[in-house]
């Protein structure tokens, strides 16, 4: 069995780990279909590939996002 996706509130550098290893596992499939002709699943793959590498690159980059969207929302309350 294998172990469920880690919590980025528990233990975010295992969180980055596991969301780089997705990013590789859905490129790796984007390329095997594309190898075999299937575009449209590929295309599907390589998106999920990105969104799950974003989402690594931004464990390292947490509270400057989260800065920026508490300040966002403070932006928009005055409005």
């Amino acid at each position: 069995m294998t172990e469920g996706l880690v919590k980025p509130w528990i233990d975010a550098k295992k969180y980055q780990a596991d969301r780089f290893r997705e990013a590789l596992y859905e490129a790796d499939l984007a390329e095997r279909f594309l190898n075999d002709g299937l575009i449209r699943n590929s295309a599907g793959k390589v998106y999920q590939a990105v969104k799950a590498y974003v989402a690594g690159i931004s464990v390292d980059y947490r509270d400057l996002l989260l800065k920026y969207t508490l300040e966002e929302r403070k932006f928009l309350l005055l409005k």
